[in-house]
């Protein structure tokens, strides 16, 4: 379109909102891992068993489901169900990926069941809701490639 030349890299503004960015980045990323460790361990457990499960649980879907939502408070009585984000759950690798806390986040239920369908779509939304969660979790990455951080290649 043309427009990148009216970007000034080197602005104040610029530095800000990527910083800005990286942050929300962190918090929403930390929160959702945060949560999803807490409740991976139940009611009863160890907080180290909830962050070693963020990344490899070897339970069945059906046993990780019930401790999740029995440690939330109950996620069906609220309407909701966890949907597998970046792997599906039909995607035929190793249990323990799947099921991992990194992999999951509570939708309401229907839409959850919407997005299950095969309509081009629905898949277009779970595509989209999968770049959005690896976004958030690649903004601490993407911002230590970037080099200073702030984009801007000029002299200070």
């Amino acid at each position: 379109m043309g427009t990148n030349g009216v970007v000034d890299k080197c602005s104040s503004a610029y530095g800000a909102g990527e910083w800005a960015g990286i942050g929300l980045g962190l918090a929403f990323g930390g929160a959702h891992l945060g949560r999803n460790a807490l409740n991976q361990i139940g009611r009863r457990g160890n907080l180290g068993k909830g962050i070693s499960r963020l990344f490899y649980d070897n339970r069945t879907w059906n046993s990780v489901r019930s401790t999740w939502s029995n440690a939330a408070g109950g996620l069906q009585s609220a309407g909701q169900s966890l949907h597998h984000t970046l792997i599906a759950q039909r995607a035929g690798l190793a249990q323990g990926i799947q099921n991992a806390g990194f992999n999951y986040l509570p939708l309401t239920a229907s839409f959850n069941s919407w997005m299950n369908g095969s309509t081009a779509a629905r898949i277009a939304v779970e595509q989209g809701l999968k770049v959005t969660v690896l976004g958030i979790y690649a903004s601490p990455i993407t911002a230590a490639l970037n080099g200073n951080g702030d984009g801007c290649d000029c002299a200070r």
